[in-house]
Order: structure tokens, then C-alpha cells, then sequence
């Protein structure tokens, strides 16, 4: 809170300087607020640095387009706390829409925070009861990151399996199958980091 503090005074007085910084910083006021409970302070902070993320990335695109999807990811569980579904879920489909547009450029870069992106678009549609279109953005977020886990199961096995987990629940909620040529590639590399991790230990 102090560091948002100072910085909104330094924007007030170089906005050019200091507006990136007051955004980083509201972000991460925002997420404190967020685990103490204080959900409208949370809402307020999270919706103030996607605002001013917003300004940014319309002067300098290149610069700040991933800061604001991902500012607009922030604001979208902060309004999903809040109960205010509609609101989360625009807020969550635009920052998925970013970031198709940043990994489209460069995905080596953007595909993993897509995946990201779109698990929780995912959610927010779930939220919605909108359960096909939940699975459909799950299979999108496994379709974007499995090329770079195939590649390197280690380092994204964290996202993956999330990823993959909500994917197959959702699916078996709805009586469908998942795309095994997808899936059985998935799952035999991560009994391969499973196996590695029992025989280390």
C-alpha cells in the first residue's frame, strides 16, 4: 500500500516515468488485498492498474499489451470473488484474447501464459454453467502448451497438469471423450517424470 502510495506521486508529478510502476504496483496491492479477504479494496486496486495498463498499452502496444492481459486476468478473479460473473468472464475472454495475439507473434514467449489465460477463462465460464465452452478453452490451453511440455516436461509440468486435470474432469462431466492423440502423449510423459521423481527419491 505504501509502495502504490509513493508511486501515485510520482506519476501524479512524470506520469510517463512513473504510471508503469503506480500499474505494477496497484497489481500487487491488488493480490495482498485479495489473500487478507478485503475483496472490494482488491477489486478496486486490480480495476485501477488495468485501467491504467489499458492507457499504456494504447500508446505503446508492443511495450504493454502483456501487462495489460495480464492486469485483466488479475481483474477477472478479483471480480469472480466478488460474485460478479459476467464481469469476470469479460474481463478473463479479453486477456485470453491478448494473449492468442501475443502467442500468435511470439510463441516461445506467450504460449505458456495463453494456456494460463484460457484455464481461467475456462473457470470463469464453469462459473457460468456454461460447461462445453469451459472444455472447449481447457483443450485450447492443453493444444497451446503440450508442443513446449512435450519438449520439456520438467519446467511445465506445473501448468500442465493443472491444465490437463480440469480438461479431463470437465469432458467426463459431460459424458465426452478427450482427444486421446492429445491426451496419451500427456499422460506417458508425465508417468516418465513420475517415474524419475520415485527412482531419485
Amino acid at each position: 500500500a505504501e509502495a502504490a502510495d509513493l508511486y501515485r506521486e510520482l506519476a501524479a508529478a512524470r506520469p510517463d516515468a512513473f504510471k508503469p510502476d503506480l500499474a505494477s504496483a496497484l497489481n500487487n496491492l491488488g493480490a495482498r488485498l485479495s489473500e487478507l479477504g478485503r475483496r472490494e479494496a482488491a477489486l478496486a486496486a486490480a480495476a485501477e492498474a488495468a485501467d491504467l495498463y489499458r492507457e499504456l498499452a494504447a500508446a505503446r502496444p508492443d511495450a504493454f499489451k502483456p501487462d495489460l492481459a495480464s492486469a485483466l486476468n488479475n481483474l477477472g478473479a478479483r471480480l469472480s470473488e466478488l460474485g460478479r460473473r459476467e464481469a469476470a468472464l469479460a474481463a478473463a475472454a479479453e486477456a485470453a484474447d491478448l494473449y492468442r495475439e501475443l502467442a500468435a507473434a511470439r510463441p516461445d514467449a506467450f504460449a505458456h501464459q495463453l494456456a494460463l489465460s484460457l484455464s481461467a477463462l475456462a473457470d470463469r465460464l464453469e462459473e457460468l454453467g456454461r460447461a462445453e465452452e469451459a472444455a472447449q478453452r481447457d483443450l485450447e490451453a492443453v493444444r497451446a502448451i503440450a508442443p513446449y511440455f512435450l519438449r520439456h516436461p520438467m519446467p511445465y509440468a506445473g501448468q500442465m497438469i493443472p491444465i490437463a486435470r480440469d480438461w479431463m474432469r470437465r469432458c467426463e462431466q459431460l459424458g465426452q471423450a478427450p482427444d486421446t492423440a492429445l491426451l496419451v502423449p500427456i499422460v506417458a510423459a508425465l508417468a516418465a517424470l513420475a517415474a524419475d521423481g520415485a527412482a531419485e527419491g
